[in-house]
C-alpha cells in the first residue's frame, strides 16, 4: 500500500509563522527573544518564502539594524529574494503608528509606489491628518473583524 502525500508533510502552523514574522517586523522588542532566547532558525520555517523573511531579519538583527516592514522589504530587494519572499501580495493593513523607523502613511505610500494594483488600508484611533495614496481607504479604532475581512475581500477583486 502506497503512503499518503500527507505523511511526509513535517508539522507546521502558517498562522504562527505569519504572528511571529509580522510582531518582528512590527515590535523591535520582539526580535531579540526569538532569536537569542527561543533560538529560532530560517530552517524551522515551512515556507519558502518565511524562511527567507526570516533569514533577512536574522541578518538585520545581527548587524544592529532596524526590522521594521520597509527595512525588510529594501533588504530582500538588494538579496534578489523580494520575489521569493511573496510577491502574490494583495493587500497592506498597517496602523498609522508603527514601531519603527516609518509611520503607516509612509508606509502606505511607499507599498502604492512599489505596487500599485495592492489595496491599501490605514487605521488609526485618532484622525487622519495627512493624505494617503490614491485608491487607499482608512479605517478608524476600533476596529471589527468584519470590517478587515470585507475589505480583505474586496482586494481579491
Amino acid at each position: 500500500m502506497a503512503q499518503s502525500q500527507t505523511a511526509n508533510v513535517p508539522p507546521q502552523n502558517l498562522d504562527a509563522e505569519r504572528s511571529v514574522l509580522g510582531a518582528m517586523m512590527v515590535s523591535e522588542s520582539a526580535v531579540s527573544p526569538v532569536i537569542d532566547e527561543v533560538k529560532l532558525k530560517a530552517e524551522d520555517f515551512y515556507l519558502d518564502r518565511h524562511r527567507a523573511i526570516f533569514a533577512c531579519l536574522y541578518d538585520l538583527y545581527g548587524k544592529s539594524s532596524p526590522t521594521d516592514e520597509l527595512s525588510v522589504i529594501e533588504s530582500l530587494k538588494g538579496r534578489g529574494e523580494l520575489e521569493k519572499a511573496g510577491d502574490r501580495v494583495s493587500m497592506l493593513l498597517t496602523d498609522v503608528n508603527l514601531a519603527g523607523k516609518i509611520d503607516g502613511v509612509e508606509l502606505a505610500h511607499f507599498a502604492h509606489d512599489c505596487y500599485p494594483e495592492i489595496r491599501v488600508v490605514v487605521t488609526s484611533g485618532s484622525p487622519l491628518t495627512r493624505s494617503l495614496p490614491d485608491g487607499a481607504t482608512f479605517m478608524s479604532k476600533p476596529l471589527l473583524p468584519l470590517d478587515v475581512l470585507r475589505e480583505a475581500e474586496r482586494s481579491r477583486h
